[in-house]
């Protein structure tokens, strides 16, 4: 027995080496590649498209802020502009260059096709394209309601959606209480394919204003964020190029 047990290790490593001689004499050496991330939507000003150079891993990605970037329709073409976002970071870069639509405004439209294209000052070009999801309507809760323990939103189908992104902001709360100052909440997100969901809380629901906000988005966001695919809706490079349509409601708990 114990014989045997020698034989089985010694061949097990046999097998190792073997295996660790057949591996390449190095890394495939990196390529810089270009990304880009931008979600239309027919509620958000500006319209932002962030475009980037891949890194190595624990290295920064290094912003493009030399390109023409054009966003087109069948009833528009804009050439967006560069601008910059101040970032409160520990570390790296704190500015972030994107392309937006001022001072021109885009017109998003629900059921449009939309094109991007990206050219560097280098030659390097991506293109993209886009479908907006179709209108929809929040149509639960009713603009004053009395809650339990379960809340639940509802809403109408959108054509060409992938899924929804539901936004919940809650009514500000005071802390310390009776001190007088009164402090918001982050608001609170969930992800479904259905057209309605409910959120439960054993506590019950405080009274006071609610703001729903909801994401229809279409099957570029959803392959990107919901299956982790790299290139979704864009062409010679990595990232995204989506859309969505949002729908709003405030209402009251009693």
């Amino acid at each position: 027995m114990k014989r045997n047990w020698i034989i089985i290790v010694i061949f097990s490593f046999i097998l190792l080496v073997s295996y660790c001689d057949n591996l390449p004499n190095k890394l495939p050496e990196f390529k810089k590649e270009i990304s880009v991330v931008g979600i239309l939507d027919t509620s958000h000003q500006p319209q932002k498209i962030y475009a980037f150079y891949t890194a190595r891993l624990m290295e920064h990605p290094e912003s493009i802020h030399n390109a023409l970037v054009e966003i087109s329709s069948d009833v528009q073409k804009l050439q967006f502009t560069l601008g910059v976002d101040t970032l409160n970071v520990a570390f790296g870069p704190n500015v972030r260059y994107y392309y937006c639509d001022r001072p021109d405004t885009l017109k998003v439209i629900p059921e449009m096709r939309y094109h991007l294209r990206l050219v560097t000052a280098e030659g390097e070009s991506v293109i993209g394209e886009t479908v907006v999801p179709g209108k929809f309507r929040i149509i639960a809760p009713e603009p004053t309601t009395k809650v339990d323990k379960n809340l639940v939103i509802a809403w109408t189908r959108s054509k060409g959606a992938y899924g929804y992104v539901i936004n919940v902001t809650y009514p500000d709360y005071e802390w310390p209480p009776g001190s007088g100052q009164y402090h918001s909440f982050r608001p609170v997100s969930y992800t479904t394919t259905d057209t309605s969901y409910a959120i439960y809380n054993k506590y019950g629901f405080r009274t006071g204003t609610y703001v729903i906000k909801i994401l229809a988005y279409d099957q570029n966001y959803h392959y990107h964020h919901a299956e982790a695919i790299s290139s979704c809706g864009v062409i010679g490079g990595y990232g995204v190029f989506g859309s969505g349509v949002i729908d709003s409601v405030a209402f009251t708990i009693e």
